[in-house]
């Protein structure tokens, strides 16, 4: 029996927060076209982040 620790689980969830960090980063001091080109090279679950942080509202059907 194979025992799953979430280990990739977790790196994604720390990957995805260290990424939300760097949009609010690029957001507060260059701006929020520097921060929106940023959003454009990160991954799914990131996006859903920003995009929750940022009060945006995303329905359960939604295809990122």
């Amino acid at each position: 029996m194979k025992t799953s620790l979430g280990i990739r689980k977790l790196f994604r969830i720390l990957y995805s927060y260290w990424n939300l960090f760097r949009f609010q980063w690029r957001k507060t001091l260059l701006g929020f076209d520097i921060a929106n080109q940023f959003i454009q090279r990160v991954d799914e679950n990131t996006i859903q982040l920003i995009l929750k942080r940022n009060s945006i509202t995303i329905s359960n059907d939604c295809d990122t």
